[in-house]
């Protein structure tokens, strides 16, 4: 039950010559509201040593008391409240005079309040006389229960309405109207709540003093909470889980999947096994409330993973490159290290900036307790080649892309990688081509792409040295050519019996021969299928005609070519 006052005192304490104490009648007068009386105020007159009295009041209509206190005789005056076993001064100790008037503005609550009004004279006999003031008619409230477990339901019980009809709020709950009954000559109503949490119900009604009075009062629900240090682990991780309550002396047991795995506070568990598992905690407080408040806690167990940005980059010498790590473990840490998992550290946050003077392997390790996982990531380095590269080129031909290179010197040099690219930026690898290791005299290189040719094509060459660090070369760009893929020859010339046609063409298709002789005229023609590739045709018989100088007029597309041929 909500109160403001639980009551007030008025301590008058006389303090007068002793020559007069004889002579002190110890008489005061006390106002204050009444609707029974004349203009809603009575005044009733009090001797020193009468019994206590008491009255009953309404508050004005400001919701306040206002008490007007006369004494007949000096001496002093104290005004103190009480809430609680708690004596409050109101008002310092004063000096009152005979026959003045004191008037008070004791504030009102809508609680049930009782004023006190006690005071003294000093005279040759000590005097003392009591009046209590009671709000009247009162409107009361209160719970079968003031504290209650989560789930419970509580009674809560008002009386004191002159109309019957109860109005009933509280935060998040819709309002309720209750209609009383009589019960031992007061109207009383009951409502039932079950709160999930701890919460203040107000009741409010009309009662005889005209106005409308509510009452509040708070039904407590023991709160039970629980979190976990970690939202992520790995199986062999450590997880602290930590329950708390609104209810001192509460004692905690902690399970998962139906099995106990501790009790307190606070508990640290090792999962185990990956999926995400919920850890239950139940609550035990002095309320009684025992295993009906519970709290859960999810934690994902996964196996632990770090990936980088880029796994592999190229940079030029003197440049660097941002290398950003990214883990699934919750609250990770992270270092870098060069060259090795065990190399030295060179970086001790998520994000590395890598800037080797030759190509490098770094590798991250990203932990949480006991749970980590390392990845790698390569930095290589365009610098002069280890080998010196005398030449690079590319040529079409019709059987493939023809790569051919040339070196003055090779120091510690593997091998070479042959790469291609459509676009000139994405380059994939083709084969690899031995190197000569160390030495200082010139070799010479080929490889050769037989693929199916696009219109154009990239290469280019990596040197990958001993110790893995891989150069580049330049690129070289080959445009598909038709004609300069197409190549014909007839062998021996001047022509004998074992003369043939040899052809070289990228694609498969008819070919035409046409034969003329030195002035121009048409002698012979025919058509043959070739192949793509290289190929040798036998000549057909030549007439008679064909004799001394000849032209003979190879064709195939838009490709052509014209042969001298000389016969004896």
């Amino acid at each position: 039950m909500k109160h403001f006052f639980s009551f007030v005192t008025l301590l008058l304490l006389g303090c007068l010559p002793l020559a007069s104490y004889a002579a002190c009648s110890g008489q005061f007068d006390v106002s204050y509201p009444d609707r029974t009386a004349t203009g809603g105020i009575r005044t009733t007159h009090y001797n020193f040593g009468q019994n206590n009295s008491s009255a009953s009041f309404c508050p004005g209509t400001t919701g306040s008391t206002q008490l007007t206190f006369s004494p007949n005789d000096d001496g002093t005056l104290q005004i103190s409240y009480v809430v609680g076993g708690v004596t409050t001064v109101l008002v310092p100790l004063r000096s009152t005079t005979s026959n003045a008037v004191y008037t008070y503005t004791l504030p009102a609550s809508t609680a049930q309040i009782t004023y006190t009004i006690a005071t003294t004279v000093a005279c040759s006999n000590a005097k003392s006389s009591t009046l209590t003031l009671a709000l009247a008619p009162t409107l009361s409230l209160n719970a079968s229960l003031l504290k209650v477990c989560q789930g419970n339901a509580v009674t809560l019980t008002a009386t004191g309405s002159t109309s019957g009809s109860y109005t009933w709020t509280a935060p998040g709950m819709t309002s309720v109207t209750t209609t009383g009954t009589v019960v031992n000559g007061v109207n009383t109503t009951t409502l039932s709540r079950t709160p999930s949490a701890t919460t203040t119900y107000t009741v409010t009604t009309a009662t005889a003093c005209g106005t409308t009075t509510s009452q509040q009062i708070t039904v407590t629900v023991p709160t039970l909470t629980a979190s976990s240090n970690l939202t992520t682990v790995c199986p062999t991780g450590q997880v602290t889980l930590t329950a708390t309550s609104s209810e001192p002396g509460t004692t905690f047991t902690w399970s998962q999947g139906g099995s106990a795995v501790g009790s307190g506070a606070s508990i640290t568990v090792t999962p185990g096994s990956t999926g995400t598992l919920t850890y239950r905690v139940t609550s035990n407080n002095p309320s009684g409330c025992t295993n009906t408040s519970y709290a859960e806690v999810p934690v994902a167990v996964v196996a632990s993973t770090v990936s980088v940005n880029q796994p592999e980059s190229t940079i030029d010498k003197g440049q660097s490159v941002t290398l950003v790590a990214s883990s699934n473990l919750s609250n990770a840490t992270y270092s870098w290290r060069s060259g090795s998992t065990n190399g030295p550290i060179v970086g001790s946050a998520a994000s590395f900036t890598a800037a080797p003077e030759s190509g490098t392997t770094y590798y991250v390790t990203a932990a949480t307790g006991s749970c980590s996982a390392t990845e790698a990531a390569r930095v290589n380095v365009n610098g002069p080649l280890p080998v010196k590269l005398s030449w690079f080129e590319a040529r079409a031909t019709a059987t493939g892309t023809r790569l051919s290179w040339a070196t003055a010197q090779e120091i510690n040099c593997e091998y070479f990688r042959v790469e291609r690219s459509a676009d000139g930026r994405e380059f994939t690898a083709l084969g690899k081509v031995a190197g000569a290791g160390t030495t200082a005299q010139p070799r010479q290189y080929q490889y050769l792409d037989a693929t199916t040719r696009p219109a154009l094509r990239y290469y280019r060459l990596a040197q990958v040295d001993v110790d893995g660090n891989t150069h580049y070369s330049p690129v070289r760009v080959v445009q598909a050519d038709e004609k300069a893929s197409f190549r014909a020859q007839v062998y021996p010339n001047p022509l004998t019996a074992a003369s043939t046609l040899q052809l070289s063409t990228a694609t498969a298709g008819p070919v035409t021969c046409t034969l003329f002789d030195g002035l121009g005229r048409e002698l012979l023609h025919y058509t043959l299928t070739a192949t793509a590739g290289e190929q040798q045709v036998a000549l057909p018989a030549l007439p008679a005609t064909a004799s001394g100088l000849s032209y003979l007029l190879v064709r195939q597309g838009t490709a052509q070519q014209v042969l001298r041929l000389q016969r004896p």
